[in-house]
């Protein structure tokens, strides 16, 4: 197991890689579609994945039992979980979609009760009121004074809420799946070359390729997305192996910190950073220092 420094240090850098990868994303997708993006995604991260096992092959862990459990992972995420977040971004922006995405902890840490029966403290749960409120001040930002501005963004909302959901849940499964005689990077591996399979099912399906704008605007983007995916793929998987998903999950919810950060930097002529962004991201921010005080 590692120290919880250690832990806490490989979170914070997924986080940050994750923020950068919404951001270019975004980028791509102003000359794109969401179905393009998941298209690029899925085969560059696969791709930059099997390189990397290849390349390390003799270091890498496979048992029967590990390739099933992550080949049935890899049907859900990052297939629909991936695509649901894109869509996300595409109709609200990065930095006012992630934030509701970011409510993958408090489901994470629901279902890591419920499956791992881990302790519940009143830390873990102050921090999940603190996300949810935080949430709340982000999502409030995105609704308009109209009615049907509104009607329209709550629809909108449902698309990252049911990724958080379904993600809280594959946190919890890939806890599970690391103590299955496989690493870390072969576990990313074959979730990816699930899903890739998968996808590309789903776009013979009804002809949905068609959907597919290719462009050169968007293509260099969209593929950095797929490779930058995959590296938190891997750095997830391997604190959920060395730490507990109560830990670890709340972590994550720094992200829209950074995504906020980024488009101010990145997308200012994109995305307006207003005063609840800042005051959710507060939020957000001091539920995360109370589930990292409270494991020191």
């Amino acid at each position: 197991m590692m120290s919880f420094s250690t832990v806490g240090s490989l979170v914070v850098i997924s986080c940050i890689i994750t923020a950068f990868s919404r951001i270019v994303l975004k980028k791509g997708l102003m000359h794109s579609n969401a179905i393009t993006g998941m298209v690029y995604s899925l085969f560059f991260g696969w791709i930059a994945l099997t390189i990397m096992t290849l390349i390390d092959y003799s270091n890498q862990k496979f048992s029967l039992n590990g390739i099933l459990f992550f080949s049935a992972i890899g049907v859900i995420a990052p297939p629909v979980v991936r695509y649901l977040t894109y869509i996300g971004v595409e109709k609200l922006g990065a930095s006012r979609s992630d934030p509701i995405r970011s409510l993958t902890p408090l489901f994470a840490v629901v279902f890591a009760f419920i499956f791992f029966d881990e302790k519940f403290s009143l830390s873990s749960l102050w921090a999940c009121i603190l996300i949810v409120a935080g949430t709340f001040f982000l999502s409030r930002d995105s609704i308009g004074n109209s009615e049907n501005k509104k009607l329209f963004l709550f629809q909108d909302l449902f698309y990252p809420f049911v990724a958080a959901v379904i993600a809280g849940l594959i946190s919890n499964l890939r806890k599970i799946g690391m103590n299955l005689e496989i690493t870390s990077l072969a576990a990313a591996t074959t979730a990816a070359t699930s899903a890739v399979v998968i996808f590309g099912l789903f776009l013979l399906y009804k002809k949905n390729y068609k959907r597919i704008m290719i462009n050169k605007e968007s293509v260099k983007y969209l593929a950095a997305t797929g490779v930058l995916v995959c590296l938190t793929d891997i750095i997830d998987l391997i604190t959920l192996k060395n730490s507990k998903v109560s830990i670890v999950a709340p972590l994550l919810a720094t992200t829209p910190l950074f995504v906020i950060l980024f488009s101010w930097m990145f997308l200012k002529n994109i995305e307006k950073i207003t005063k609840n962004l800042v005051i959710g991201s507060l939020f957000i921010f001091t539920g995360v220092l109370t589930i990292t005080l409270s494991r020191l």
